[in-house]
């Protein structure tokens, strides 16, 4: 069995986005992680699931997986087969460059918007949805031309704002979930919508009528990560994302929950490699895609 705890940060993107067409016999187990981008995987053929966030999705060929940044998952890969997806990363920066008031592209990745975290559109808008992952997957393999990365990023975005369109709306079919648990479910949506508020895990466990001890178990089951640890990165990446907009480091820090500017500026450099005056990020480590 995998170990779970084993929990952390995998790969780096210093582009906009980047594609990966994988097709393996895949049957390895791979512990809970989460990335600094967010991840659309188009799953093509074989036997999978995906679990993100306390939920378990069983894939069904034409599925789109979406994976927002800072999001805990990890898929489950059938133990014989080939499994074959396509995996797109894509920068948090590259889409706020395309936001404006009526339309945030990092919306999609947002679970209560787009109806879960895996899309299922129906025939034939499934077909033309593939077809445009396709269509950019083609045009990233062609030789170098002037205004190849122009054309590209608008391929991309026009699937996100197609995205954007049908999400959640007719044109799309439920997916099978399996909760871990309805508690847990609650306990991480709380967080997520307090992640600047003090948080104690006392006071989570009061909250939801359940024991210290038995929530922090049950947390690591579905998340593959303890509750201290999952709020500090949280709060950790939303102090980047300031610092990053212009906001000083230490403003940052207690905007963010911190209460130890030290504390914080370990915990920064630990989990970006840099300090937080120091902006500054790592070469993408291409050897882990999921």
């Amino acid at each position: 069995m995998v170990d779970r705890n084993a929990y952390g940060k995998r790969g780096y993107l210093n582009e906009d986005f980047r594609l990966f067409h994988i097709r393996d016999k895949n049957n390895k187990e791979i512990s809970g992680h989460y990335h600094e981008f967010h991840k659309i995987v188009l799953f093509l053929a074989g036997n999978a699931s995906y679990v993100i966030e306390g939920r378990r999705y069983i894939l069904e060929p034409g599925d789109f997986v979406l994976v927002g940044r800072g999001q805990v998952h990890w898929p489950e890969f059938g133990s014989s087969g080939i499994c074959e997806r396509i995996v797109l990363y894509i920068s948090s920066e590259f889409l706020r460059r395309y936001a404006d008031d009526s339309f945030n592209p990092e919306s999609c990745f947002d679970p209560d918007f787009s109806g879960g975290n895996v899309i299922r559109f129906s025939s034939p808008l499934s077909k033309r949805m593939q077809d445009k992952i396709v269509e950019l997957e083609s045009a990233l393999n062609d030789e170098n031309w002037p205004g190849k990365e122009l054309l590209c990023s608008c391929m991309l975005m026009q699937f996100i704002t197609q995205l954007f369109r049908y999400a959640g709306a007719e044109g799309t079919q439920e997916v099978l979930t399996e909760l871990f648990d309805e508690k847990i479910a609650a306990v991480l949506k709380f967080i997520n919508d307090n992640i600047d508020e003090p948080l104690t895990i006392a006071e989570l466990a009061d909250r939801f009528y359940i024991s210290k001890y038995h929530m922090m178990r049950k947390f690591r089951d579905a998340t593959g990560n303890s509750i201290h640890s999952y709020i500090s990165d949280r709060r950790l990446m939303q102090a980047r994302d300031l610092i990053c907009s212009g906001v000083a480091a230490t403003e940052a820090c207690y905007k963010c929950g911190f209460r130890d500017y030290s504390a914080f500026a370990r915990a920064y450099k630990k989990l970006f490699g840099t300090s937080p005056k120091g902006i500054g990020s790592l070469p993408l480590s291409s050897s882990f895609k999921d």
